[in-house]
């Protein structure tokens, strides 16, 4: 079983979400839904075997990144960045599918 732990930044990505969706959509906050649906999409996961998303190139980030589409309900999906250390998967940066989040380089 995997843990996830989540990086000060993933977690300023949501917050920044939250307060997006609060100010310009008058909508509920949605980061503790995201978060339950990343450690459920993680749980039951070997990583030795199994990774999830596609290798990803972003300025700024660590080499090893993944991007994983997370979705709720009918609407667009997240966008969760991650990397796996030593067993642990480490969520880096996270955006709303309508949100410009990172420069993704090819």
């Amino acid at each position: 079983m995997a843990s996830v732990e989540w990086t000060r930044k993933a977690l300023s990505d949501l917050d920044r979400t939250d307060a997006w969706r609060e100010e310009d959509l008058d909508l509920p906050p949605i980061s503790a839904v995201i978060m339950d649906l990343v450690r459920h999409k993680f749980a039951g996961l070997d990583l030795e075997r199994i990774q999830l998303g596609t290798p990803v190139t972003v300025r700024g980030e660590a080499r090893d990144l993944f991007i994983c589409l997370v979705h709720l309900k009918k609407s667009e999906p997240y966008k969760v960045f991650y990397r796996v250390d030593h067993g642990v998967v480490q969520m880096r940066r996270v955006g709303h599918p309508r949100q410009r989040l990172l420069p993704v380089i090819p």
